[in-house]
């Protein structure tokens, strides 16, 4: 199969936080043994704590003229192990 080159368009994708509103969830910390993998963030305004299984804020790209639908990237939120409760 041939390579094709199309032009794309770069999307910042952030996760808003659950407990103020006004946040941004940031400074991913990510546990690297864990299986599924997990990256424990922080609200920018709360300092509220919450994981995902991918580093946030991230950047997906779109084909020029198309809208990115957060249907297939919506992060899956899975519990904070006690181990990294501070």
């Amino acid at each position: 199969m041939p390579y094709e080159a199309m032009p794309v368009r770069p999307i910042r994708v952030t996760y808003r936080c659950d407990e103020c509103g006004e946040g941004e969830m940031v400074n991913p910390k990510p546990d690297w043994s864990s299986s599924p993998f997990q990256v424990l963030h922080s609200c920018s305004n709360c300092g509220a704590e919450k994981t995902f299984t991918e580093m946030l804020p991230t950047i997906r790209y779109v084909k020029e003229g198309e809208l990115l639908t957060m249907d297939p990237y919506e992060p899956e939120v899975v519990e904070l192990p006690e181990a990294l409760k501070t």
